[in-house]
């Protein structure tokens, strides 16, 4: 009997550790697609300088993993991003196309700066709340245990 208990504690504590971790793992995904997200805007400013104002075909070479056209409407792959990150990619691409060649890089270089201050601050509650939710998760495991005994 008092094997199936510590049996029983032991996977109360790992479960708790890995809620932590994926809720961890959460916090860094999300600087992954930021920093994607970075890549795929720079790269459309680039294609944008060197190719021209073509909307449909530079979302398409530009931003495979956030947006797909379909039937002449745009649908957005919102994953891994919170609502701010998602506003600032919606509002860039719905407003891509609208204005000259000038007008839009300013515009991409606006979007671009407000990508990086949002990567630098997901990075930091990702270092600093990552390291928080694993030991919750592990504490929340053991606390579970002591009040079961």
């Amino acid at each position: 009997m008092g094997i199936i208990k510590l049996c029983g504690m032991a996977g109360l504590i790992i479960t708790g550790w890995l809620v932590g971790f994926k809720k961890s793992a959460d916090l860094r995904f999300r600087v992954q697609r930021l920093k994607k997200l970075y890549e795929e805007t720079e790269e459309l400013l680039h294609r944008l300088q060197y190719e021209g104002l073509e909307r449909d075909r530079l979302l398409l070479s530009s931003f495979s993993d956030f947006c797909l056209v379909w039937n002449g409407k745009i649908l957005f792959n919102e994953s891994g991003l919170t609502a701010e990150d998602a506003v600032i990619l919606k509002e860039m691409i719905q407003k891509l196309g609208t204005g000259n060649l000038e007008t839009e890089e300013k515009r991409l270089l606006y979007v671009l700066e407000r990508l990086r201050q949002q990567e630098s601050a997901a990075q930091k509650i990702a270092v600093t709340n990552g390291k928080i939710y694993q030991t919750l998760g592990t504490c929340a495991g053991i606390m579970i245990c002591i009040f079961l005994l």
